[in-house]
């Protein structure tokens, strides 16, 4: 679980504060959580209004899996409701968030709270239910393969408040580097290939089997291996 707090800073100031009172005439700093300022605070109300549920509430996987289930409320999916959770996995490297159909999940990559701000996290969370959704509509009831950013999708991301959302996440995520160890050229044409395995059998330039020899493998195109 990766809890993650808002909290604002305020400094109020009292035109009529005692001097003697306050040495030094300095200002106190009082630390109230987002939701208490909403309340207590009507002047800042509007200028915080837009603030997003999830900065209020906090980033942990219990407080997701409640925004999730009470965004469910309004499309009487009451099943899904029920058993959708949300989690953090760190294991995901260059995508943003993950649905599996089967275990009624969604997982979040964890750099998302470095690189995307509330908004962001939000919209990628319902990028990411409105799989679910789709799939509990059309997928799972009437027994139908359906297209993954097909027009069931589109039409769940509408019913969730994230009308024309994109089929990928637009966020920059740290790519996973993996080293390439082997490289393979072709003696013929000079075309090089460069993998992180071994080939387990032989193999020959694709494209030069298919210029000279009607697409059949050709030993006279076998790739020359060479450890990197």
């Amino acid at each position: 679980m990766i809890p993650l707090s808002i909290q604002l800073e305020l400094f109020p100031v009292d035109e009529g504060l005692d001097e003697e009172a306050a040495p030094g005439n300095q200002e106190q700093t009082v630390q109230l959580p987002l939701r208490d300022i909403l309340r207590e605070s009507p002047g800042e109300a509007e200028e915080l209004e837009s603030v997003s549920k999830l900065a209020l509430d906090g980033l942990d996987e219990e407080r997701l899996t409640g925004h999730v289930r009470e965004w469910l409320e309004p499309l009487y999916l009451q099943g899904l409701s029920e058993r959708v959770q949300v989690k953090w996995n760190s294991r995901l490297q260059t995508t943003a968030g993950r649905a599996h159909y089967e275990e009624d999940c969604i997982e979040l990559n964890p750099l998302l709270i470095s690189v995307a701000d509330i908004a962001e996290i939000e919209r990628t969370l319902k990028h990411e239910l409105a799989h679910l959704v789709a799939y509990e509509r059309c997928g799972k009831i009437q027994r139908r393969q359906l297209q993954p950013h097909g027009p069931e999708w589109q039409e769940a991301c509408d019913d969730l408040g994230i009308s024309g959302e994109e089929r990928c996440h637009e966020l920059e995520l740290p790519g996973r580097q993996i080293r390439k160890r082997f490289a393979y050229a072709c003696k013929f044409c000079g075309e090089t290939i460069e993998r992180v395995k071994r080939f387990k059998h032989q193999v020959a330039c694709h494209t030069c089997c298919r210029q000279h020899s009607k697409g059949r493998y050709d030993q006279r195109f076998q790739l020359v291996e060479r450890r990197l």
